[in-house]
């Protein structure tokens, strides 16, 4: 058989970023104010919590029980308990954008878009721990086997060992 349309599930206007949960059959969508919670299994909305007005990249923590949302007019990114809605800490870092986790979730990468740093962020105490100089403002990140890979404005990947915080190559 080939693949095909599933479902539609109509959300509203405004959807910015998708995200799903390594962990439960849940798919995130953000809008200006909230977050949607899509059960995969019934292709269907099952709860809505509230959040800011989310326009970047959000990253959900491995355990899956936090969304990580940048706000770059606001310099901080609101951490909001997924399930309950609530509020939990705001981490100040500017223009942040393109946050991405470690395995454990012990680490929150976050990049600056309007400088060129990598801000690595102990997920536990909501601080910047360290900050790692790149050669242009980013465009994405993605992290795997100890490694984070950083695309730039510039056209270049830069390859960081993320227990060093050593930059391997461009």
């Amino acid at each position: 058989a080939s693949p095909g349309f599933i479902d539609q599930i109509f959300l509203g206007f405004g959807q910015f970023d998708i995200v799903a949960s390594l962990t439960r059959a849940e798919v995130y969508v953000s809008y200006p104010g909230r977050i949607s919670v899509i059960d995969t299994t019934q292709n269907r909305i099952i709860r809505s919590v509230p959040a800011s007005d989310a326009k970047e990249r959000m990253a959900l923590h491995p355990n899956g029980s936090s969304m990580y949302i940048p706000l770059k007019n606001d310099n901080s990114i609101e951490i909001v308990n997924i399930n309950t809605g609530a509020r939990s800490r705001i981490i100040n870092i500017p223009s942040p954008s393109n946050p991405t986790f470690n395995a454990t979730g012990s680490r929150l990468y976050v990049s600056n878009s309007t400088d060129n740093f990598v801000y690595v962020i102990d997920t536990f105490t909501a601080k910047i721990i360290h900050s790692i100089s790149i050669t242009g403002p980013s465009h994405s990140m993605l992290g795997s086997n100890n490694r984070l890979y950083v695309s730039t404005r510039l056209s270049q990947i830069a390859v960081i060992d993320v227990n060093t915080y050593q930059i391997l190559a461009y």
